[in-house]
């Protein structure tokens, strides 16, 4: 009944039209696709024709006699036609397929109109159900308050005709009124029934449109989303910029900056110290234990920072080094793409080809050239990653300890790529903030050399190597293990223990060179010589530990090592080298590895030497346990003696050594020559020779073994 106001034939014919509209938008649409694919096929046809054409041109310039010429130029002409052919079959066939795409959109766009059409009257029904359903309401109420006073009017009958010899009059009265009431409460219950009526029918409506809207409401609330952040993050840029200069309604006003300057800074400085305070963790300054306080943050300040909705995903990686290949796509979609950037009258771009971005400038480098974007599904995103040399191939003892001489970055990438325990395991594929470093070897200078060597591989069908640099350096880095470290839900939080009490260094400080961070490696400590002015403070008796000796601080605490093991909440050991380690200490013990006589045949070691200085008093020993030490004169047993009485002197014990290792050089001179094995130049039993054995004895055993 109260549905007898919607105009239904007029929603119906509307909603008829917007069938009628959407059907032959479908079948516009559709026939747009074909079109388009087959314009495609006829593109690509083309562009196997002008294959087929320049390979005829390369053909007759290859042809060596007339006959051979002639053929080729037949064949030549032949292509060419077909090639003529197929280039307009292929031109009228996209026109044909723009054409039939300029049609499916008028038929969606006039499908489009139906549908707000039909949609505007659904909510103009809804509307009039919100008019009718306040309606009700507000007459239910009026109902109510004279419910209200018909009970109230009861009342007053019963206080103003209770008197002596008013019976008659009182009764009727309050029969009256109750039969008031009844009617009054009959008209309120038939009042809510249509008022609960017209409310389940309005919101029947609502649901109808919200199904029908559900879509396009999720999208604009998506949009909406992604607009704030957007807002959000542009008033976070324009808060934390720091220049001199703010412009206000094209008005020049004092910028931070100014307020970083020195003596102005203690005036509300937009830069803020932050202070960590350890509770019941001290650190010994000698004449008394003071209470640890960490100033770390102030420039690691994302070092707690996770990822959206994932508190133990460190939100910023650290920068490392990857090579990834990328494969070129197929010379015929090459020739097609340039093909169709011919005829739009522009140049193959990366773009087109791998489905990249590439810009000058990086998000902390202005010099650096990198990746702004990377289409879906492209082939930038199927680049594969190369693990190094260094990663699969099997390192000697010389090799290890050369790698200590690598830098940071050198390490990362030899070992961290295949470490289980990496907290940032590298991803195939190119990614949005990724800087060339260099393309097939050749240092990428700027955006423009990129595109080329890119443009260049494709054009050639050879796989692109690319050398990239992806995440940030410290201190924009989040810590690693966030599960075990400075995380909200970590053990160890970063309110509770700061960071000096595993690191070491000065946490006082709020300069790189007094914070007294210790480097990875000689090229860093060049490095950071160079560019942060530091230095080794051997007045801070408490430096960093260097990243490759950084979980030796876990033994603070952990002093049973086998809790930094596995276990069911930390599937990945805590601290997986002093794990490895501890594992093989008590395996094999310290001479499992490091033999005193460590050598795998005649001329490779196993393992470092343990013998290096300052163990000179063992070779003197070894000489002077020789039964021809007697030979030598007093001088040079005094020299030996010297070096095994005071093998920790640096100033005369030194030089004695020095000394004695002349006399042996010597003594080499007059020996048996080791390679080429001539016995007739000297006595065995020489003396000298026997100290140059022993020498030797002690640096080769193989040697002596077989009687060289």
């Amino acid at each position: 009944r109260e549905a007898e106001t919607y105009d239904f034939a007029s929603l119906d014919k509307k909603q008829d039209e917007l069938l009628k509209l959407a059907q032959v938008a479908a079948t516009a649409r559709q026939e747009a696709t074909t079109l388009a694919a087959a314009a495609d096929q006829a593109e690509k046809d083309a562009a196997t024709a002008l294959i087929e054409k320049d390979n005829a041109d390369r053909a007759l310039l290859a042809a060596a006699t007339p006959d051979a010429k002639a053929a080729a130029k037949a064949d030549l002409d032949a292509k060419t036609k077909r090639l003529d052919e197929l280039t307009r079959a292929a031109r009228d066939a996209r026109a044909d397929a723009q054409a039939a795409f300029k049609a499916a959109l008028t038929a969606e766009q006039r499908t489009k109109r139906s549908r707000a059409d039909v949609l505007a009257s659904l909510n103009a029904f809804a509307k009039s159900a919100k008019f009718r359903e306040d309606n009700l309401l507000g007459t239910r109420k009026f109902e109510n308050a004279n419910l209200d006073k018909a009970k109230a009017d009861e009342g007053l009958i019963i206080r103003d005709y209770s008197g002596p010899g008013q019976e008659d009059e009182l009764d009727n009265k309050l029969t009256a009124a109750k039969q008031t009431i009844q009617q009054i409460d009959q008209r309120v219950a038939d009042l809510t029934l249509r008022y609960q009526g017209a409310s389940a029918h309005r919101q029947a409506l609502q649901n109808i449109l919200k199904q029908v809207t559900a879509e396009e409401d999720a999208l604009a609330k998506d949009i909406e989303a992604n607009r704030a952040d957007l807002v959000r993050l542009d008033k976070a840029i324009a808060d934390r910029r720091s220049t001199y200069v703010v412009w206000w309604n094209g008005l020049p006003t004092p910028g931070k900056k100014l307020l970083e300057a020195p003596i102005l800074d203690a005036f509300n400085s937009p830069l803020k110290i932050e202070n960590l305070w350890s509770d019941g963790l001290t650190i010994d300054y000698n004449f008394r234990d003071v209470k640890r306080y960490d100033r770390c943050t102030t420039c690691h300040q994302m070092m707690e920072k996770s990822q959206p909705g994932a508190a133990d995903k460190p939100g910023f990686v650290r920068e490392r080094y990857l090579t990834l290949i990328l494969t070129p796509p197929p010379a015929e979609r090459v020739a097609e793409l340039q093909q169709q950037a011919k005829e739009a009258g522009k140049t193959l771009t990366v773009e087109d080809a791998f489905g990249i971005s590439i810009t000058d400038g990086g998000l902390l480098d202005r010099n650096a050239v990198s990746i702004t974007n990377v289409l879906d599904n492209s082939l930038a995103t199927q680049a594969r990653l190369q693990l190094s040399e260094a990663v699969t191939a099997p390192r000697t003892g010389d090799e290890i300890r050369d790698s200590l001489l690598k830098t940071s970055t050198a390490m990362q990438e030899m070992f961290d790529l295949e470490d289980p325990a990496n907290p940032f395991p590298p991803t195939p594929g190119l990614s949005v903030g990724d800087v060339f470093v260099d393309v097939d070897g050749s240092l990428v200078r700027n955006a423009a050399e990129a595109r080329r060597f890119l443009l260049d591989g494709a054009t050639a069908q050879k796989p692109v190597h690319i050398r990239v640099r992806r995440g940030l350096p410290n201190p924009f880095t989040s810590h690693p293990r966030l599960d075990l470290f400075v995380g909200s839900l970590s053990p160890p939080t970063m309110q509770e223990f700061a960071c000096t009490i595993c690191h070491e260094g000065q946490g006082s400080a709020t300069d790189f060179k007094w914070a007294s961070h210790t480097p990875n490696s000689l090229a860093d400590a060049k490095r950071w010589s160079r560019e942060y002015g530091w230095f080794d403070n051997h007045h801070w008796i408490y430096p960093m530990n260097a990243t490759r000796f950084a979980e030796s601080s876990c033994l603070k605490c952990h002093h049973e090592v086998v809790d930094l093991e596995p276990s069911t909440r930390f599937p990945d050991a805590p601290a997986p080298k002093v794990v490895h380690g501890y594992n093989v200490i008590r395996k094999y013990g310290c001479y499992g590895c490091h033999e005193i006589n460590g050598f795998d045949g005649p001329h490779n070691r196993i393992g470092p030497d343990l013998r290096l200085e300052p163990n000179y008093f063992a070779a003197a020993q070894q000489l002077q346990s020789d039964p021809h030490y007697e030979h030598l004169t007093a001088e040079e047993r005094g020299w030996v003696e010297t070096v095994i009485a005071h093998p920790e002197r640096t100033d005369h014990s030194s030089l004695d050594r020095r000394i004695l290792l002349v006399v042996i050089d010597l003594d080499e001179d007059v020996g048996i020559p080791l390679a080429a094995h001539q016995p007739q130049v000297a006595d065995r039993g020489a003396p000298q020779f026997r100290v140059l054995l022993r020498l030797r004895q002690f640096e080769h055993p193989a040697r002596v073994a077989a009687g060289i």
